[in-house]
Formats: C-alpha cells, sequence, structure tokens
C-alpha cells in the first residue's frame, strides 16, 4: 500500500475533532488575554516589611515561639499566591457574585467607618439627661430565692409524678433528693428575675416573684416540670444616678458614635446612584 501524500494527510489532520477543540481553545485564551492585556496595567505585589512583620506576628502567635526566616519566607509565599489569586478573581468579577465575599467587603468597610467615628465627651449635664429620660434603664432588677425540685419531661407521666412529689413535699418532706437531677442545682439565691427567663423561659418567671413565701407552686419551663418554694423576693430598685454614673456614661457614647456611624454610611450612599428594577 503506497504512503499518502503531504497534502493527504494535511487534509485529514483538518478533518480531527480534537485538533478542532484544541485549535479553538487557543483562539479564545489568545482573544481572552488579548482583551485583558490591552492597555492593561503593570501586575505588581508589593510584600514590604509591615506585611512581614504582620506575617511573623502570625505564626509566632500559631507555634507559640518566634518562626524562623524559613517558616516566616513560606509564609510570603503562601501570602503572595494567595494575594494574586484574590486580585485575578476580583479582576474577572468573581467577587461580584459570592455573596460570602460581598459580605466580608461590605463588613470591613463598615468596621473603618466606624474605627473612624469620633464623638465629644459628654458634659455632666448631658449625662443626667439622658439618665433622666428612662431611669429605668439602670434600675437594680427584681431578684428572687427560691428552691425547686425538678420532674424531666411535659406529658402526662411527668405530671402525675409531679403530683406525687406535690403531695409529698405538702406534707412537709425535705426536698433533698426529690426528682430527676437538674444541671443547674436545686437552690437558687439572689437570682435576677431576667437572668431567670432566659435559662428557664419566660413561662417559667411569669408572676414568680408574686407567689407567697414558703408555698410550693407547680411551675414549667422549657426544661421541664418544677415545684418552686419561694424563699424571698426583692423588687426592684430605682437608681441613684451618682451609683450609675459610669454606665449612664457608657451607654450615651455608644448611642452617639451608633448615630455618627449612621450618619457616616448615609452620607456614603448619598453619592451613587441607585436604579431600582421593576
Amino acid at each position: 500500500m503506497s504512503e499518502p501524500s503531504a497534502p493527504s494527510r494535511a487534509v485529514g489532520l483538518l478533518r480531527e475533532p480534537l485538533l478542532h477543540f484544541t485549535l479553538a481553545g487557543l483562539v479564545i485564551f489568545g482573544v481572552d488575554a488579548a482583551r485583558r492585556g490591552e492597555e492593561a496595567p503593570e501586575h505588581v505585589v508589593v510584600v514590604d516589611a509591615p506585611i512581614r512583620a504582620e506575617l511573623a506576628e502570625r505564626l509566632q502567635t500559631q507555634l507559640g515561639e518566634a518562626p524562623s526566616e524559613e517558616a516566616i519566607e513560606r509564609a510570603v509565599d503562601e501570602w503572595t499566591r494567595d494575594e494574586i489569586l484574590y486580585r485575578e478573581g476580583v479582576e474577572r468579577g468573581f467577587d461580584a457574585h459570592d455573596p460570602a465575599v460581598r459580605a466580608r467587603v461590605a463588613t470591613r468597610m463598615a468596621r473603618v467607618l466606624r474605627e473612624g467615628v469620633v464623638v465629644p465627651e459628654p458634659t455632666d449635664a448631658e449625662l443626667r439627661a439622658f439618665f433622666d429620660e428612662a431611669p429605668e434603664r439602670w434600675a437594680e432588677p427584681g431578684r428572687v430565692d427560691f428552691t425547686h425540685v425538678f420532674v424531666d419531661g411535659q406529658g402526662p407521666e411527668a405530671e402525675a409524678r409531679a403530683d406525687e412529689l406535690a403531695a409529698v413535699l405538702a406534707a412537709g418532706a425535705s426536698p433533698a433528693g426529690l426528682g430527676d437531677r437538674f444541671s443547674g442545682g436545686r437552690r437558687y439565691r439572689r437570682r435576677a428575675l431576667e437572668d431567670l427567663a432566659q435559662s428557664f423561659g419566660p413561662e417559667f418567671v411569669e408572676g414568680l416573684a408574686d407567689q407567697p413565701i414558703g408555698a410550693w407552686v407547680r411551675r414549667r419551663s422549657r426544661l421541664g416540670l418544677h415545684l418552686v418554694r419561694v424563699e424571698a423576693h426583692e423588687a426592684p430598685r430605682a437608681p441613684r444616678f451618682e451609683a450609675v454614673a459610669g454606665d449612664v456614661r457608657h451607654e450615651l457614647a455608644r448611642a452617639r458614635e451608633d448615630a455618627a456611624f449612621e450618619e457616616a454610611v448615609r452620607r456614603l450612599v448619598a453619592r451613587w446612584e441607585i436604579v431600582r428594577g421593576p
């Protein structure tokens, strides 16, 4: 059999699908490279002393000791690689379609704005006026002392066990050793009602401070059933300005910082044209 001529071989190669795919890829890559490279600024990554110092500090925190120069160089190489990948991704617009990146950048910008907020030190008159607007904000909360016997569960079986324990306690039995194990303990002393509501739930706390001293009553919480004996309760106490002046100063400063931050955001938003779609 005679060997195909050179023109015949060329025609055969041009019919190969793999060659078509390869050529198409090269053309696309070349066009993309030309488009991105046309009048593009020089790509420069600067690894200066502050960056090296920050990387060395991170390594020292991780290792618990001063890092070697080799470790620092590895960290620099990794940082440089990540920086280039990040910049290339931004050039391709990947950040615009990634909610996680968008959220992190927005959070960072908000932090920069907040750190730039400067508010004047309030005067004594301003502190007093802020306190007088809502003195109950700094009131000493109501507190209660109680002992409880816990019954794990909420269904009919738990209700029946609670009935039995209530009868035993009403007859004068000691609560020690009765009921189910409770991780928070059996006795509570001078506990703020707000804290108890977070631990047990609002249903447990509602009306607790109004219960008669020494009587066993049934309460329900998000954890189960409780037989509770209130032993003391303290009503909320109105605060004295002098006693809470430090807290008032902190709250006023925070309120002013929040207001200044929102104003900074408003000014930033005002620089942009916002077009809402249909």
